[in-house]
Parts: C-alpha cells; structure tokens; sequence
C-alpha cells in the first residue's frame, strides 16, 4: 500500500504510474477528494470541540454562582453543538473506511526503468548466455525438486494449505543455511552463486511458532521446512 501523502504531493505522477501498469486510476480521484472532506470536516471538528469546552468551562462557573437559569439556557444552545459533533464524528469514520478501502485498490508504482507493455513479450533481455533448451525438453523444477527430496509439497498442503513448500533433506537443509547466511550478513543480504549466476536474497522473519511433523519439526517462516 502507497501512502496518502505521496498521492497528495504529486496525483499526477500517481495516475501516470498506475496507468502504466494497466490499472484504472478512478481511486486517486476519490482518494484526493475524501481526504479533502476529511481534513475539512476535521479542522471544523476541532473548532467545534474548543467551542464546546468553552460553553462547559463556562456552565461550570454558572454552577458554582448559583445562576441556574443561565445555565440550562447555555446547555440548550450547547446540545446542537454535541450533536454537530457526533455526526462529523460518524462522518469522518465512514470517510477513513472509504480511504482505506481505496488505497487497497492502488497498486505498488512500477520503477521508472520499467519499460512499458501489456505481457511478458514486451519485456527485453538485458543479458542472455549459452543456447536456450528446447521447450518440454526438460521437466519443471517443482519435479526436479521432489525428486531429489528438496521438499514435499504434498505434505506442505496437508500441513499449511495450498501454495505452501515443506523443505526437507537437503532443502531443508539449503533454506536453513540460506536464511542463516542473511542473518549473519552486515547488510541482511545474502549473495548466492552457482556457477556463472548469481543473485540476492533478503528472509522474511521466521514465525516463532511450530508444528509437529512425522519427521520432526516443521518451523513457520516464508516457507515450511522440515528438520
């Protein structure tokens, strides 16, 4: 989620960036304008509050003087007051629901060295190295991975529910050895290479919570992984 105040500042560059991505833009319009009434209504609220505790410092002092009729005809003119109030109270609660619910609708901005397309075609290769292997000539790494006992996703699922990864053996291991590495790294980044590729990780806290698992423990992060 972006913030209201980066949409504040510049809307225009926000609507240009949500509209390279495809997406609609109507949401900034609608953020703009009840983060407008809000503040409104939230300056008027105060000044209405500072009024209101005026009117009781002075039905106080009316109090104490014995002046009962001044009094009851201050609290009748001071009972539109707190009702003015409470309904700008319940006004601004609809309008901080309907902010948020429309900073949902608003999608992370792309880089400004993103290029512009509709799919994946429209992206271009920066850097390609050795012959591309013909298409199906190989079986997808989920396979490759269960099949050297990298991990069961089969238990994952029982375990977690759908999309999650159980580690086991040497992936338990590899992940454990991963995050281990993050940790310990000055910059919380850990650099992986194998052979002429490399690439950056940053982990993702560990849950502290865990689980039983036939083999052992199964312990929560951005992953399962069974030790």
């Amino acid at each position: 989620m972006i913030s209201l105040q980066l949409i504040r500042d510049d809307p225009d560059a926000v609507k240009l960036a949500v509209a390279r991505k495809g997406e609609p833009t109507d949401a900034i319009d609608r953020l703009l304008a009840a983060d407008a009434r809000r503040r409104g209504l939230e300056a008027e609220a105060n000044d209405l509050r500072a009024e209101r505790n005026a009117g009781n410092r002075q039905l106080g002092e009316l109090m104490r003087a014995g002046q009962r009729a001044e009094a009851d005809a201050l609290k009748a003119r001071m009972a539109p007051l707190s009702e003015r109030i409470d309904a700008m109270a319940d006004e601004l609660s609809e309008l901080d629901a309907a902010i948020e619910a429309d900073l949902l609708l608003v999608p992370n901005l792309p880089h400004a060295s993103v290029p512009d397309g509709s799919g994946a075609d429209d992206n271009p290769v920066i850097r390609s190295w050795g012959e591309p292997a013909a298409a199906g000539s190989s079986p997808p790494h989920w396979e490759i991975g269960e099949r050297l006992g990298l991990f069961d996703l089969e238990r994952g699922a029982k375990i977690a529910g759908s999309g999650f990864i159980l580690y086991t053996g040497a992936g338990a291991r590899l992940q454990r050895a991963l995050i281990g590495s993050c940790s310990s790294s000055p910059s919380g980044m850990a650099t992986v290479r194998s052979g002429r590729r490399s690439w950056s990780m940053q982990p993702r806290p560990a849950a502290p919570d865990s689980c039983p698992t036939r083999r052992g423990r199964c312990t929560s992060s951005s992953a399962m992984t069974c030790i």
